[in-house]
């Protein structure tokens, strides 16, 4: 994968011109002590590290399978990866937090929602998936020029149900030359199965409930409605 962390705020992978983007949540505190002296660090959702293997592959191989009909399949080699923050602190989760620290996290914040907005104006991706509770509000607030957020939409308010309830009315509404910003879970939502299963899986009622088999299938239905336009065709293997 082509590294385009040498000059912006937040590290990320990838290309740019990706239909596709995946949206993480922040460097953890361990990768961040590492990084400096590790030249093979970790990369957001690096492939090497198996919260990867439990957000975002199993959900992969469900596009995949219902690609494979078409005679094609996503080349996901140069998904485009970025955290939403690069610092687990510009989260601010903690409760206490003095008026400095509150100040300090909004200034950061701020730059890095800037960055995302503009990489967005201008490559214009297709689907923008976003791994959590605190990525998918993240996202939308590079959209404030277009979505009116209110005050549930805050950093603390995204129950399980509630992401499931976005996802379903966002997929709705993809088209191409829109960015949708698509809710997804994280490691800890996603390894929680009975909270995964009953309230983010559809209401399909002949089906056995599946969170990843129900966003992996509403993805690929997305995508093989519009696989003939160029920009996603260029990243189909066929043959």
């Amino acid at each position: 994968m082509t590294n385009l962390s040498t000059s912006l705020l937040v590290e990320k992978i990838g290309r740019f011109d990706y239909p596709i983007w995946l949206l993480g949540d922040s460097p953890s505190a361990k990768y961040l002590k590492f990084k400096a002296s590790d030249p093979d660090h970790l990369t957001p959702l690096d492939s090497r590290h198996p919260s990867r293997h439990t957000i975002w592959t199993p959900i992969l191989d469900v596009i995949q399978r219902h690609l494979f009909r078409l005679g094609c399949r996503l080349d996901d080699n140069e998904l485009f990866i970025r955290n939403a923050v690069s610092h687990p602190d510009h989260k601010l989760n903690n409760p206490k937090a003095s008026k400095e620290q509150i100040d300090k996290f909004e200034d950061n914040q701020k730059k890095e929602i800037t960055e995302l907005r503009e990489l967005l104006i201008e490559h214009k991706p297709f689907l923008v998936l976003c791994f959590g509770q605190f990525a998918y509000p993240f996202a939308l607030r590079t959209q404030q020029d277009e979505i009116k957020l209110l005050p549930q939409d805050e950093w603390t308010n995204w129950s399980i149900p509630r992401l499931s309830e976005e996802f379903d009315n966002r997929i709705k509404e993809v088209q191409l030359g829109k960015v949708t910003m698509l809710p997804l879970l994280h490691a800890s939502a996603a390894r929680g199965f009975k909270s995964a299963t009953t309230h983010f899986s559809g209401k399909l009622s002949n089906q056995r409930p599946n969170y990843f088999e129900y966003v992996g299938e509403q993805i690929a239905k997305k995508l093989i409605a519009n696989h003939r336009d160029q920009r996603l065709d260029k990243f189909m293997l066929r043959g």
